[in-house]
């Protein structure tokens, strides 16, 4: 059986509405529209237009654009020139703390050198300084005195050579009380080599007797807290004249001590 169409039993069938519509109705609705959109899109063809026109063709009795454009020419100008000034601020401050980090290096690097100079010479001269040195042995406290001076080590003069009499006045004074018997020797050096035929040179033959082994030996026991004279220096060998000098030259002297 065929059911007939009843309209209100639909939902949300698309053009239902128009369907229902008298078509008369529909029509007007929609031409009415069509003339409005028309209307419109003229309208904003118009304005376009008139925008245009005033942008290609502006008008020079208008101050108030003329006065903006100025303004923002202007600030435009002042804001380059104050990121000018910037710039040039900064490129000063940068040459300025670059010369001061150059100074204070070129300060440091001299500093540094004046310092390595120093050090180098001061060792220089502590190792010239010290060519000669005088040991003491035994139970005796005692101390040299050359040429008049009280002294533990120091250095020859400068012409020092082989062939020559190297002299100085070598004392020394017995410091402890009691009676020692006494002998002492003296060891010469080139480059830590120990030379031969070094004879010394006036030694205080009242008081000490050659041994005949490289010492010297007190005659009889020698009281203390006295000062006695030991010798006046060395004899350095002809062989050595012509290579013996005062950097490769050292002396060693020794003296004993021994209780009686």
């Amino acid at each position: 059986m065929k059911n007939d169409f009843n309209k209100f039993t639909k939902n949300d069938l698309p053009f239902d509405s128009y369907s229902d519509l008298p078509i008369e109705t529909y029509e007007h609705t929609t031409k009415n529209d069509n003339e409005k959109n028309l209307k419109k899109r003229q309208k904003k063809l118009q304005e376009e237009q008139k925008i245009k026109e005033q942008v290609e063709n502006p008008d020079p009795n208008n101050k108030k654009n003329t006065s903006n454009k100025k303004t923002h020419l202007k600030s435009n100008g002042q804001g380059l020139q104050e990121l000018e000034e910037l710039n040039e601020q900064n490129i000063r401050n940068f040459r300025h703390r670059s010369r001061r980090n150059r100074v204070i290096i070129i300060s440091l690097v001299i500093l540094l050198l004046l310092t390595i100079v120093g050090i180098a010479v001061y060792t220089s001269l502590i190792y010239l300084q010290s060519n000669c040195f005088l040991y003491v042995h035994g139970d005796c406290e005692a101390t040299y005195i050359v040429d008049g001076n009280e002294l533990s080590k120091f250095r020859t003069p400068n012409n020092l050579q082989g062939n020559r009499v190297f002299n100085a006045d070598f004392d020394i004074k017995l410091e402890s009380s009691g009676n020692y018997n006494v002998k002492f020797k003296i060891d010469v050096y080139q480059s830590n080599e120990l030379l031969d035929n070094i004879l010394i040179y006036e030694p205080n033959k009242e008081l000490f007797q050659d041994g005949g082994d490289g010492y010297f030996y007190s005659r009889s026991p020698i009281s203390g807290r006295q000062t006695i004279n030991l010798c006046l220096g060395v004899i350095l060998d002809r062989q050595y004249e012509d290579t013996l000098n005062v950097n490769n030259f050292k002396l060693e002297f020794h003296t004993y001590f021994e209780r009686v």
